[in-house]
C-alpha cells in the first residue's frame, strides 16, 4: 500500500463533537459506486443537527476530494437524539438508514410515546442526490428498542434488527420498485 492522500469530511463546528473515528460505530466507512459514504453522530452541517452521512468522491483531474451530497437530521432542541445514520446499507438504488436513538423528531407515530424506540428512513438515490421515499416505524415499539441499530441487506431485500430481544423485520422491494414493504417473517 502507498500513501494516496489526506482529507478533513467534516470541519470541526463545536468541541463537544465526537471525531470521526473515535465512535465506537465499527462501520463509520462504506463504499459504493466510488463513493465513500461516512458517518458522524452529530454536528455535519451546523452546531445543532442529529448526525448523518456525507457522501464524497475523489477527483482524479483535480486531484481532490469533494461532498456530492450529504443527508443530515436538523435537531430542533437538545432533547432530540444523535446518531442519525450511525447504521445505513446498501439496497439496489436505495440507501437505508437508521435511526436507533429516535422516533420521528417532528412528531411521528411511535416516538412521542415510546422513547429510543427506533426508525428507519429510506433514501432512494436519483442521480447526484438522495430524496426520502419512506420511514419504517417497529411494528411493536419498546422503550429503549433501539430499532434501526442492525441493518442487513441482501438482493431486493433488507432486515432490521433491534436491541431487544423481539423479532428482525424484513422488507422487500414492492413491485412498482419505489419503497419497501414487509415481507412475512
Amino acid at each position: 500500500w502507498v500513501f494516496h492522500s489526506l482529507f478533513k469530511p467534516f470541519e470541526q463546528t463545536s468541541s463537544s463533537a465526537t471525531p470521526l473515528l473515535q465512535s465506537p460505530v465499527t462501520e463509520t466507512i462504506k463504499e459504493k459506486d466510488g463513493e465513500l459514504y461516512i458517518f458522524k453522530n452529530e454536528n455535519i452541517a451546523s452546531n445543532n443537527d442529529a448526525g448523518g452521512i456525507k457522501i464524497v468522491n475523489y477527483s482524479v483531474e483535480n486531484n481532490s476530494w469533494s461532498t456530492s451530497s450529504q443527508i443530515v437530521k436538523p435537531r430542533s432542541s437538545s432533547s432530540i437524539p444523535t446518531n442519525f445514520g450511525r447504521s445505513f446499507e446498501f439496497c439496489r438504488d436505495f440507501l437505508i438508514i437508521g435511526w436507533r436513538d429516535n422516533g420521528d423528531p417532528t412528531g411521528g407515530t411511535n416516538h412521542s410515546s415510546v422513547q429510543w424506540s427506533g426508525k428507519v428512513e429510506v433514501w432512494k438515490h436519483n442521480g447526484a442526490s438522495y430524496e426520502k421515499v419512506q420511514d419504517i416505524y417497529p411494528n411493536t415499539p419498546v422503550n429503549s428498542g433501539y430499532f434501526g441499530e442492525r441493518i442487513s441487506a441482501y438482493d431486493d431485500m433488507f432486515i432490521v434488527g433491534k436491541n431487544t430481544n423481539h423479532p428482525i423485520q424484513i422488507y422487500k422491494l414492492n413491485s412498482d420498485k419505489t419503497s419497501f414493504i414487509e415481507h412475512s417473517t
